[in-house]
């Protein structure tokens, strides 16, 4: 004999299918991407430690741009690079002595004499700003994350809405 629901299309058999879900996603609310605790606290840190740089000196601004444009393709050596752009920025700010980081340096070049500072100030700024790079950079490629999913959610429920209304 012949199968139930053969007289089907393919399209109806999914609709069929995905009808359950189509139900659940329309009567419900959307749900919005929220981070575990430890991820939210580090994303909040990197804000705070962005903004803050941001707002600090044309030096730091300059070097927060650099940080919102490559922190997808930030490898270890280029956050050790913005570290040493910050701590200089800081302590330029303050008056002290900065330290050159030529991209023909190699980091060690850059931050040996750093060590050698007076109890070693500049080298533990750097160590400072290598952990706060990372953090601001946390931040960023987590609020990209969570537009992109919102976005995405979006698509998917008014994709849902018009399947239900082809069901109706």
């Amino acid at each position: 004999g012949e199968q139930q629901g053969s007289h089907l299309t393919v399209t109806e058999r999914r609709l069929t299918v995905m009808a359950p879900l189509l139900l659940a996603l329309l009567t419900s609310h959307v749900a919005t991407f929220q981070f575990d605790e430890a991820a939210s606290a580090r994303a909040a840190a990197g804000k705070s430690q962005l903004e803050a740089l941001a707002a600090d000196t044309t030096c730091s601004a300059r070097a927060v741009d650099r940080l919102r444009g490559g922190c997808r393709e930030m490898d270890d050596q280029s956050q050790s690079r913005l570290a040493v752009d910050f701590t200089n920025c800081h302590l330029a700010k303050s008056g002290l002595t900065t330290y050159e980081c030529t991209s023909e340096m190699s980091l060690a070049d850059c931050t040996k004499p750093m060590v050698d500072s007076a109890a070693a100030l500049a080298f533990n700024a750097y160590t400072h700003f290598y952990t706060h790079a990372e953090s601001m950079c946390f931040y960023l490629q987590s609020r990209e994350f969570q537009r992109s999913t919102e976005t995405l959610v979006d698509q998917l429920h008014a994709s849902a809405q018009g399947t239900a209304s082809q069901l109706d």
